[in-house]
């Protein structure tokens, strides 16, 4: 969500002020990390370094602060990593109306608040963090990269950890590299965090229990736990009666497969010499058939409104034979509910159901199992979500959706959403999908709710976090409704009620990625992406869901800017821009290109996280609430006057 023409936080400023200006501003109250809140309350309503509730209201810091937003296109598809980011992006919605932005942000900022966060993968880095002395090597670079908070993954997507749990399966090794049984990898963290001075976070992933690529995870011994996805299993026809099945969307076909490539995934693909290309139109007419042995490294275009079918082996021969420029290439496709295990839809990851008794009991066990354990400084929740839109559709969720209706479901589950097989077609929204969103999203809510209960009462003090994906406008695929409560009902797929399962202020931060290779939104243009395709217009439209309820960070994934440093430096300026602060995904990539030097050269020393000083964050809270209503009044042309004390949340 862009500020307006004018960004006074983009280039040329560093970082969102000039140079001259650079570790001389300070916020009243704040003293060697000391926040007084009465004098920041004073300051926010007295002082013109900060956005105020009325300048919020009223627009007057020389630079528009609502925002017209259109929501965050996926990364780029095919991108296979060791270290997997959280979901991506299905498809556009229309454009958002304006909405304000935030004050916490550029407060903190103003204030010398940044969080500078590591994220530490369990699986990825194992290499690197498998001895003690090399998490104090770890440690100490991140130390001298002015990195000042630490998370550290003990609960992989498979559903092992990595230390002696009473709960799950311990990891022995990943992918032939041991972790070793009497190392203990998140007690090193910690013991060489407090020496260096950084706090240390625990992560899990919360409902992945298993891992595809190696058929293992406790969701392998325990079925039941899976998810039920429902899919609908494509096929194409030509003009015979045969068919083959459409075996991926948007990667690469494997031997004997075809798969089916649509602008999801980018303009074109790279020619390969085995394989066949037969491109068709919006109407489904084939409009080109290429053989990939005569392109070079020519790159074959796929139409904006159809797609792009590849074919190698037995693939290949199916197209060349029933597929001819003219002919009409015919979808069609079979129902399925399978475990997730089996599911199309979710490469990776198993996950299991959160609305299970069992499941949430044994998470919970994990999680109080973890804090109690460990001092750590806080808990980071992650796959704190469905899959994707294609679960659960379970018999368990069948009834309990229908019991919280109030009413039978009677054509299930098309009454919800039906899935065409033609490839990147848009689901098809049922009568009951809205409903059926907000029921998963307050499912989630309310295990946020438990799980952040068992957080703060099994360790007082230590801090709730959850990793999620910026694009806001479409993470409802997922079941999630990490926003705001007093975010309005913009979209067409919310509910009047639907904003009551937003779970922001349950939090004390929030990390939100930003996975796009382009940074400024003033080079949207010349990338040919939307604005809200880059890292600082993702990031805006992920703070205005938000709306100050809680610290919002943007997230970058490294692996976009793989060969480009320079590509690196501009994403970390424009993570800090928006949002003040950024988190680093993954060690294993800066380690792998060598890329520290950038970290301390970008990151100011010396700096406190925004989560870390609760009473500013409190400040900004009461402020944003103040403006909130200052804005609903003067919307209704009431006289607006300014609370003297806390306004009712």
């Amino acid at each position: 969500m862009p500020f307006g023409d004018r960004n006074p936080f983009r280039e040329p400023a560093h970082r969102g002020m000039s140079s001259s200006h650079q570790g001389r501003v300070t916020f009243p109250g704040l003293q060697s990390g000391a926040f007084d809140r009465q004098k920041g309350r004073q300051a926010l309503q007295s002082s013109p370094r900060f956005l105020l509730a009325a300048l919020l209201a009223w627009g007057a810091i020389g630079s528009p602060v609502y925002a017209q937003t259109t929501p965050a296109a996926p990364p780029p598809a095919g991108q296979e990593t060791t270290a997997t980011p959280e979901a991506t992006a299905p498809h556009i919605p229309p454009p958002m109306p304006p909405a304000p932005v935030s004050m916490m942000a550029p407060a903190a900022r103003a204030a010398n608040l940044s969080a500078h966060i590591m994220w530490v993968d369990a699986t990825a880095n194992a290499p690197f963090i498998n001895t003690n002395e090399k998490v104090k090597a770890i440690v100490e670079k991140c130390r001298a990269a002015n990195i000042n908070s630490i998370v550290v993954d003990v609960k992989p997507l498979s559903g092992l950890v990595l230390y002696d749990s009473k709960h799950a399966p311990r990891m022995p090794d990943w992918k032939g590299i041991p972790y070793p049984k009497e190392f203990d990898v998140l007690r090193a963290f910690i013991t060489y965090g407090r020496e260096a001075g950084i706090p240390v976070y625990a992560a899990a992933n919360i409902f992945s229990e298993g891992h595809k690529s190696f058929n293992a995870g406790p969701a392998y011994q325990n079925k039941e736990w899976q998810v039920t996805t429902y899919e609908t299993v494509p096929y194409v026809k030509g003009t015979g009666e045969t068919r083959i099945l459409i075996a991926r969307l948007n990667e690469a076909p494997a031997k004997e497969e075809v798969a089916a490539y649509t602008r999801g995934f980018g303009p074109d693909v790279a020619a390969k010499p085995d394989e066949l290309y037969v491109a068709y139109d919006a109407a489904d007419r084939v409009i080109l058939k290429a053989d990939g042995s005569g392109l070079g490294s020519d790159r074959i275009p796929i139409p904006p409104d159809g797609g792009l079918l590849v074919g190698r082996g037995a693939g290949r021969d199916w197209l060349m034979q029933n597929l001819a420029v003219g002919d009409t290439a015919r979808f069609e496709g079979e129902k399925r509910f399978v475990r997730g295990e089996e599911s199309r839809s979710d490469k990776f990851a198993v996950f299991v159901n959160p609305i299970r008794k069992d499941v949430r009991k044994r998470i919970l066990d994990i999680i109080r199992e973890i804090v109690r354990t460990y001092p750590v400084d806080g808990f980071y929740l992650d796959r704190m979500r469905y899959p994707n839109l294609h679960a659960d559709f379970s018999d368990d969720s069948r009834r309990a959706f229908e019991k919280w209706l109030g009413r039978k479901v009677t054509n299930w589950p098309e009454e919800i959403v039906t899935f065409e097989p033609r490839p990147g077609s848009e689901p098809v929204r049922g009568p009951l999908f809205n409903p059926w969103l907000e029921w998963r999203a307050n499912n989630i809510r309310s295990f946020l709710e438990e799980a952040s209960q068992v957080i703060r009462s099994t360790r007082k003090g230590t801090k709730v976090g959850v990793y999620v994906g910026s694009w806001y406008s479409v993470y409802y695929d997922v079941g999630v409704n990490w926003g705001s409560p007093g975010f309005p009902d913009r979209y067409d797929w919310m509910t009047p009620t639907f904003r009551l399962t937003g779970y922001a202020p349950l939090l004390d931060l929030i990390t939100a990625g930003t996975y796009f290779p382009v940074a400024w939104k003033s080079q949207a243009d010349e990338a040919g992406v939307l604005p809200s395709a880059t890292v600082e217009g993702s990031a805006e439209e992920a703070l205005a869901a938000v709306r100050d309820e809680t610290p919002l960070y943007g997230s970058l994934y490294l692996v976009q800017y793989k060969g480009d440093p320079e590509a690196f430096r501009q994403a970390i300026r424009a993570s800090l821009a928006a949002t003040g602060s950024v988190m680093i995904f993954d060690l294993v990539y800066v380690e792998e290109y060598g890329w520290w030097d950038i970290l301390r050269e970008e990151l100011e020393r010396n700096r406190t996280a925004p989560h870390d000083v609760p009473s500013f964050v409190q400040s900004i809270r009461e402020a944003r609430h103040a403006a909130d209503r200052a804005t609903d009044a003067l919307s209704k042309g009431k006289v607006f006057t300014a609370p003297t004390d806390r306004p009712p949340l």
